[in-house]
């Protein structure tokens, strides 16, 4: 199968630019649901799934009844019960947790999504609970969203808890150049598509403007040395735009496993305390 879609998206560059670029938009934009084994188990006695409206209901899952709103924001085909270690943790210290199914993912409506989606997304659930967030925590691609949530949008935090995020959406580009090794004019042109998703230029992106535009806010980034997916150098890269953020370095845990090692939820804790 990715021999022929292979062969298609280099037939369809043949004869129009153009045609092929929309043919690997197209392809990109269906993300597999429940990928992650998290998002299909849950602990009803601690967990509360509650809607919110986006074109639609959308599911977001609520830790906590009371206190400081903190708004944890997934990454591509994650979930929000990814979230339930820390938000369990987080409503035992008296703050209330809530994590959003992004647009085609989880429990919430869609097939297809982009991350200008889960912006939105994130834009419209802290409407619906008109009231300040005391922090936010992005997993993966969704420290990205976190970010651009908070510069284009009425989104605003106090603390941001960046845990595993590529400085910009460079995983993406590099599995698509893996495993469908497009022309480099259609990496460009995909570069270009996923900037305009972000409301940057592709050079803005890759160096850092996510993270520097929400200087008001303190920022603890939380990177993994195993982590394959999207290297710790990532964090390092968003260090140098961000020199005041804390940083927590962890060993072996990989991508997912950051969300529910016991002492980066301490240090979380402790970073939403100071």
């Amino acid at each position: 199968m990715i021999s022929f879609i292979r062969l298609v998206l280099r037939l369809l560059n043949a004869v129009s630019e153009d045609a092929a670029a929309a043919f690997l938009f197209h392809l990109i934009a269906f993300p597999r649901r429940h990928v992650v084994a998290s998002c299909r188990t849950t602990d009803p006695e601690t967990v509360r799934r509650i809607t919110f409206d986006r074109n639609g209901p959308r599911t977001a899952w609520q830790w906590g009844t009371d206190g400081p709103l903190v708004i944890c924001v997934h990454g591509w085909e994650g979930c929000g019960l990814q979230f339930a270690a820390i938000g369990n943790a987080l409503a035992a210290a008296g703050y209330r947790c809530v994590a959003p199914d992004l647009t085609a993912h989880g429990h919430s409506s869609g097939r297809r999504a982009r991350f200008s989606d889960f912006v939105k997304d994130v834009a419209a659930l802290q409407r619906q609970f008109d009231e300040p967030v005391a922090a936010g925590i992005g997993h993966s691609a969704g420290g990205m969203v976190l970010m651009a949530a908070t510069a284009e949008t009425d989104l605003s935090v106090d603390r941001c808890v960046i845990m595993a995020s590529p400085i910009a959406p460079l995983p993406a580009v590099e599995m698509v150049q893996r495993i469908l090794d497009p022309p480099d004019r259609l990496i460009l042109r995909l570069q270009e598509y996923l900037g305009r998703q972000f409301a940057c230029t592709w050079p803005e992106l890759t160096a850092g403007a996510l993270y520097s535009c929400c200087a008001a806010s303190r920022m603890l980034l939380v990177y993994d040395d195993a982590d394959t997916m999207v290297p710790a150098e990532h964090g390092d890269r968003i260090q140098t735009v961000r020199p005041d953020a804390l940083s927590v370095r962890t060993r072996g845990l990989g991508h997912n496993r950051i969300l529910t090692d016991p002492n980066v939820i301490r240090e979380t804790l402790r970073f939403l305390r100071r």
